[in-house]
């Protein structure tokens, strides 16, 4: 059965919740349905989602009111009959999607992806939102999945874990030495650091004060960080102290080069679902420290394909990079685990199918 898709994202960022969204879009593509994408006007993930070759509709839904709501529901009124189900993404776009299903009679079935593990409310009106106008919740992460059973007694039935998954055409092992030459790093060691934005919730303070007590005793190493907001302060502050280890090079469209020219990648975030940066580097074959928090442990399996954390724990943070840093070996162990982990779980072919599942049995318990 060919589906016939809605995706809605309301976002005027970009990062790796939109790159999830085409990624998954483009692989249902292949495999024979039909995807649409309502995206905010203007919106970056509305011109990427046009250049990756996809239907696009551009609504002002930047905020949760009047205006946005009418936009909704009147290219529902003319449209809504062209789809089989609907896939929300983020609560403006969920709650207008929602509403709009109010004033309509047939409204197809609403999925909602969620992305992140930041706490949902209790309130009366969102659990409606999420258990009555919401046939299923996916979440990108099976400790995102637990918390909503059991902060906020969701159906179990109605909540299923599908990870993001990592195109591994692109990224796959490259050779390091071969890389840092032609990136233009010098021939050191790296801990690297990726990320949309380089910010505290990325726990990028934390990494800087991690890094000026490895730089004394890691000479041989550097510090290279990727990623948009090079003006935070702590970032700054951290190369200007050690000019001649710490490189900030800003976004890097091609990220599968920069992920192989690094010996250990860290992302000690506050806060995540499944970062696709994380299963992008174990799929380059690159051992990972990160916190346990959102999905992470979902993709790094403590002491076999990385190292886990807890949040804000500096001292763990830098006895953990320590570890990795300061064996060979267990780099090589931890890396060729995680390319295992990543080649066997976390392909886009098989979150598509997945996701193709969910579809399908939405849109059968509708009929």
């Amino acid at each position: 059965m060919a589906l016939r898709v809605l995706h809605t994202e309301c976002s005027s960022s970009w990062g790796g919740q939109e790159l999830r969204i085409i990624s998954e879009m483009r692989a249902m593509q292949k495999m024979g349905h039909e995807l649409e994408l309502i995206a905010l006007s203007g919106s970056r993930m509305a011109q990427e989602a046009k250049a990756a070759g996809l239907i696009v509709w551009e609504l002002p839904i930047a905020k949760k009111r009047v205006s946005a709501l009418l936009a909704m529901r009147r290219w529902l009124v003319t449209n809504r009959q062209r789809f089989d189900v609907i896939n929300t993404h983020r609560s403006t776009d969920h709650w207008l999607v929602a509403a709009a299903g109010l004033l309509l009679t047939d409204l197809p079935p609403v999925v909602r992806t969620r992305h992140m593990a930041t706490p949902i409310s209790n309130r009366l009106t969102t659990r409606w939102l999420y258990q009555r106008a919401t046939q299923m919740i996916v979440t990108t992460g099976s400790m995102v999945r637990e918390q909503l059973i059991r902060d906020n007694r969701f159906d179990a039935e109605r909540l299923v874990s599908i990870p993001t998954g990592v195109d591994l055409q692109r990224f796959y092992p490259q050779d390091r030495h071969q890389l840092r030459q032609q990136l233009g790093l010098p021939a050191k060691k790296t801990l690297g650091f990726a990320a949309s934005g380089l910010h505290a919730g990325k726990g990028c303070d934390l990494l800087a004060q991690a890094w000026t007590v490895l730089q004394a005793q890691f000479p041989d190493w550097q510090l290279v960080l990727v990623g948009d907001d090079e003006q935070y302060a702590p970032v700054l502050d951290l190369q200007a102290q050690f000019p001649d280890s710490v490189r900030l090079v800003g976004y890097q469209p091609a990220l599968e080069h920069w992920l192989n020219a690094f010996d250990v990648f860290v992302l000690p975030s506050d806060s995540e679902g499944v970062p696709q940066v994380i299963t992008q580097a174990m799929a380059c074959a690159v051992p990972v420290v990160a916190t346990r928090v959102g999905g992470i442990p979902d993709a790094v399996i403590h002491q076999e394909t990385g190292l886990l954390i807890e949040k804000r724990d500096l001292p763990a943070l830098v006895k953990a990079l320590t570890a990795v840093m300061a064996d060979d070996a267990l780099r090589e162990q931890y890396g060729a685990a995680g390319l295992a982990r990543a080649k066997a779980i976390f392909s886009v072919e098989r979150m598509a199918v997945d996701m193709e599942r969910v579809f399908l049995e939405v849109c059968a318990a509708s009929r």
